[in-house]
C-alpha cells in the first residue's frame, strides 16, 4: 500500500512540475533474439499441392489456439529478418503485385518454412496475419487473404508496428514536409526509409522519376490506435524523400494494388503498444 501510495505522489509531482513524460520510441527497445532464420530448401516441397497443405496445417492449428493473447512470439534478429536476401518480407512494396505471377517471394510456405511462427490471427472476414517480433522493439505484420478457402500469397504492404500514436498526431504532416518529420511522429518510419535505400540500395535521385508510380511508390504504412495512415513519398529537386500525399483509412480497411480489400485491424491483445515512462 505505502508503495502504492509513493507512486501516485511522485506521479501527481511530476504532472505539477511539469516534468515531461518520455516514451521510448520503438528502436530504442532490445529483445533477446531467441529465432533463427532457416534455409527455404531445408524443407522443400515436392509440388505445390505438398506447400498448400503446409500452410493449411499452420492456419487450422492457430484457429484452434482462438484469439488470446500470444505468449510464444518469435523474436528475430532486425538484420535477419529484414535484410532477407529472398525479399520475403519487404516493407515498401505491395505484396500484391505478384498475384498472377510465380513469385517464391510471396507465397506463405516460403515465409513459414524460413520465418518460423505461431503468432497467427485468421479473421473472420478472411483475412490473416502472420506476426514477428524484431531485437530492436519492432512488431511486424504480414497479410494474407483467403482464396477459395486457403491462404496461398502474402499480400497488401507488411508492417511495422511500435509506437503508439492517434490519427491526430499526423496532422500536421503536409506535401512537401521531409520523411524526418514523420520518423519524429513514429519511428517505423526509419524503416521504410532505411529498407529502401539501404537493402534496395536506391538512391534518391536514381527513383526521382519513379516515385509516387503506381506500381512501386515509396511509401511508409502508420498502424494508429484509431485507423491506418497511409504516406506517398516523392522525391524533391535538391533529393530529398518529401511527403507527396497521405490517405486516412479510419476503418483499416485499404485496398491492395489489384483493388482487393484488406483489413489490417490487428486485435488488442496481439499489438506490442509500449507503456509509457517517467525520466526524473
Amino acid at each position: 500500500m505505502k508503495k502504492w501510495i509513493l507512486f501516485i505522489a511522485v506521479f501527481a509531482l511530476v504532472l505539477g512540475a511539469g516534468i515531461p513524460m518520455y516514451r521510448a520510441h520503438a528502436g530504442e527497445s532490445k529483445k533477446q533474439v531467441n529465432a533463427k532464420s532457416r534455409d527455404v530448401l531445408e524443407t522443400p516441397f515436392a509440388n505445390w499441392q505438398e506447400a498448400l497443405v503446409f500452410v493449411d496445417e499452420i492456419i487450422e492449428q492457430s484457429r484452434k489456439r482462438g484469439i488470446e493473447a500470444w505468449e510464444d512470439i518469435p523474436v528475430y534478429a532486425f538484420d535477419d529478418i529484414l535484410r532477407d536476401e529472398e525479399s520475403l518480407i519487404t516493407l515498401t512494396r505491395d505484396k500484391g503485385e505478384s498475384r498472377y505471377r510465380n513469385n517464391s517471394n510471396s507465397r506463405l510456405s516460403s515465409l513459414l518454412t524460413k520465418f518460423d511462427t505461431k503468432a497467427i490471427r485468421v479473421k473472420d472476414d478472411g483475412t490473416a496475419y502472420f506476426a514477428y517480433d524484431t531485437d530492436n522493439g519492432y512488431r511486424l505484420y504480414i497479410y494474407s487473404v483467403e482464396d477459395a478457402g486457403r491462404y496461398y500469397k502474402s499480400t497488401g504492404y507488411i508492417l511495422a508496428v511500435g509506437d503508439k500514436h492517434d490519427h491526430s498526431s499526423f496532422k500536421s504532416i503536409k506535401a512537401g514536409d521531409p520523411i524526418e518529420k514523420v520518423e519524429e511522429i513514429d519511428s517505423a518510419a526509419s524503416l521504410y526509409k532505411d529498407f529502401l535505400l539501404n537493402f534496395w540500395d536506391y538512391k534518391p535521385e536514381d527513383i526521382k522519376d519513379r516515385a509516387i508510380s503506381d506500381r512501386h511508390p515509396l511509401v511508409s504504412v502508420h498502424y494508429l490506435t484509431d485507423g491506418l495512415m497511409f504516406i506517398r513519398y516523392d522525391v524533391s529537386d535538391d533529393n530529398k524523400i518529401v511527403v507527396y500525399d497521405t490517405a486516412y483509412y479510419e476503418d483499416y480497411v485499404m485496398p491492395d494494388c489489384w483493388g482487393r480489400p484488406v483489413n489490417y485491424r490487428i486485435l488488442d491483445c496481439h499489438l506490442p503498444w509500449r507503456s509509457f515512462v517517467i525520466v526524473l
